[in-house]
């Protein structure tokens, strides 16, 4: 005789209620807080009557794992076991690009940022955060080595220690770009203290930067290296035509300084001269003297004008203020109250 299954007392759950639930609680989540937010609050964002909500989640904390957990299956890292492939070379790549599209996921990334913020008020959803998302993948992963250390893969030992050093390796891949950029800094810096010429300096800094840039444009996307360095090139570039653009307006200001002595020095005027600029006058007047309708001529007749002000009060004041700033040389002020 066939056995029928037995079923379940109540209503079956809405699996898009839920789903409701879910992107609503993400959202106020991230906007409010997990402190901020009050269950009330989430069913009126979700649609949803309270008890409809209270049906699917206890609390806010189950709730709040529900999230988490989502988030860990939006990339298939509960469990991944249908997609390997038995090749263990290929496997751990399959995890590691997986895994590290989580960590850049936008989402995940606020939902970090939020654990951080909770910390600080001792709040249980640091705990919850562990146990649900980091922990469940370190997990899956030991569960991982321990099936190939089964099957007679060589050179493993324990999976959780072999586990945490593959996750190590894949999570400092994040921080290995800033500690580039770091030592860079660090190098310039240093090395100025150091009095090592700045073009030795720069010669270096752009050595290696040309290095990189030649690697991601030779070694494949999934090497370690291309990884470590941000998995593209983009970044590196962007990178690149920002301090590019600082250079060549640093070296845009010192060509305008020249052009600006040597104009001096044709002119046949002497240092002692009023109408000369000085380095102070040269850095604070650069802007001026890179517009066309300006130039060092322009600014130079600034110097030289004498503009005389009848009146320092509401119109007056600002005036000179805007006068002094736009370097004219000499100003004078006539009123009342001087």
């Amino acid at each position: 005789m066939e056995q029928v299954p037995p079923t379940t007392r109540g209503r079956r759950k809405d699996v898009g209620k839920r789903d409701a639930i879910i992107l609503a609680a993400r959202a106020l989540f991230l906007e409010r807080g997990f402190a901020g937010t009050s269950m009330e609050c989430l069913a009126g964002v979700a649609h949803v009557s309270k008890a409809t909500l209270y049906s699917h989640f206890a609390d806010k904390n189950a709730l709040y794992r529900a999230i988490i957990e989502d988030k860990v299956m939006d990339y298939r890292l509960a469990d991944f076991s249908e997609r390997l492939c038995g090749d263990m070379r290929r496997d751990l790549e399959l995890i590691a690009v997986s895994l590290q599209d989580l960590l850049f996921d936008d989402e995940a990334v606020a939902m970090v940022r939020m654990v951080i913020s909770e910390a600080r008020q001792q709040s249980p959803l640091v705990k919850i955060f562990e146990e649900a998302g980091p922990g469940q993948v370190f997990a899956r992963i030991a569960d991982y080595f321990e099936s190939c250390k089964q099957r007679g893969e060589q050179g493993l030992g324990c999976p959780h220690v072999e586990a945490s050093l593959f996750t190590d390796l894949v999570i400092g891949h994040r921080k290995f770009m800033r500690v580039l950029i770091i030592l860079a800094l660090g190098f310039w810096f240093f090395g100025a203290r150091l009095k090592v010429p700045s073009e030795v300096r720069f010669s270096v800094i752009a050595t290696l930067y040309a290095a990189l840039i030649l690697a991601h444009l030779v070694l494949p996307d999934q090497h370690p290296l291309i990884l470590a360095t941000g998995g593209s090139v983009a970044p590196l570039a962007l990178l690149g035509g920002f301090i590019g653009l600082i250079l060549i307006y640093r070296l845009g200001l010192r060509a305008l300084r020249r052009r600006a002595e040597r104009a001096q020095s044709a002119g046949g005027s002497t240092p002692g001269q009023s109408d000369r600029f000085n380095a102070t006058e040269l850095e604070r007047y650069a802007r001026h003297i890179m517009l066309r309708e300006i130039g060092g001529v322009g600014q130079k007749k600034f110097k030289q004008a004498k503009i005389l002000v009848i009146g320092a009060g509401g119109l007056g004041a600002p005036a000179l203020q805007y006068l002094a700033a736009s370097g004219v040389g000499t100003i004078g002020v006539i009123d009342d109250d001087l």
